[in-house]
Formats: structure tokens, C-alpha cells, sequence
């Protein structure tokens, strides 16, 4: 190739040229892979810090649902065991007896059939109906299956 020539400027021939191109190249190379790189570094550092912002918040609010858990478990509990004893309480008085055939007789109540069935087995059974009067139960059994 031939030399550049300019008046008054100095010569330069294709090999400094080349030379010059490529100091030019690897400076230039050089210059943009460190501010990529720190363009680069500035992204991650931020994206990581929004990421650990968001992880903190996602903790303290698992840790409040945890801890609102706990204590909905906590009352959940005892209001299991306050409706059983509620529950154990409303059935103190209460007695099933099956097997007593229906009267005909429609002035005969539920507390007579008792107290006489009682009576026969003799069992010392008094009814005091200021505490629990005997009320009859709604009738189970094979009348009621027949008659749906």
C-alpha cells in the first residue's frame, strides 16, 4: 500500500496505520467492557436490593400470619372445648328409652310410663319438674321409616 502523505504532517505508512487502528480498537474495547461491566454491576446490585426488600417484607408477613395462626389455633381450641362441655352440659338430663310401646290412652303422659317403668324395676325415682320436667323426644324407629 502506499504511504499518506499530507504537507506539513508527517507520513505515516500502512503498518503504523494498522497499528495505530488497533491501539484504537483495544483502548476503545477496553474502555466499553469496563463501563458495560460496571453498567452491568449497577443492575444486578439493584435488582438485588429490590429482591431483599421484597424477601424482608414476604418474612414479616409470614411471620405475623404465623403468629395470627397460632392464636386463631389457640381460640379455635378452646372454643372446641367449651362447645363440648356446652354440649356435655345440655345432655346431663337427658335419657333415651326405647322399647316402650305407645298407650292408647291419650290422658296417660310421658312422665306416668316413667315413673311406672321405673317403679317396676324399682328404682327410687321422684320427678321434680323444677329441674327437668320429661319431655317426650320426637319419635325414631321403624314407625317413622314406614310412614315416609
Amino acid at each position: 500500500m502506499s504511504d499518506v502523505e499530507h504537507p506539513g504532517n508527517a507520513v505515516l505508512d500502512d503498518t503504523t496505520m494498522k497499528a495505530i487502528k488497533l491501539t484504537a480498537q483495544e483502548a476503545i474495547n477496553n474502555i466499553l467492557s469496563i463501563q458495560i461491566k460496571s453498567m452491568i454491576e449497577t443492575i444486578i446490585t439493584g435488582v438485588v436490593d429490590g429482591l431483599s426488600k421484597r424477601i424482608e417484607c414476604l418474612e414479616l408477613e409470614n411471620k405475623s400470619l404465623k403468629s395470627e395462626n397460632r392464636i386463631l389455633t389457640e381460640r379455635l381450641v378452646k372454643v372446641e372445648i367449651t362447645l363440648d362441655a356446652s354440649e356435655q352440659y345440655s345432655r346431663r338430663n337427658s335419657l333415651r328409652i326405647f322399647g316402650i310401646p305407645e298407650t292408647e290412652n291419650p290422658n296417660e303422659g310421658t312422665d306416668s310410663v316413667v315413673m311406672n317403668l321405673c317403679n317396676s324395676m324399682g328404682a327410687d325415682v321422684s320427678i321434680d319438674e323444677s329441674i327437668a320436667p320429661i319431655e317426650p323426644e320426637n319419635r325414631e324407629g321403624d314407625d317413622l321409616d314406614q310412614s315416609l
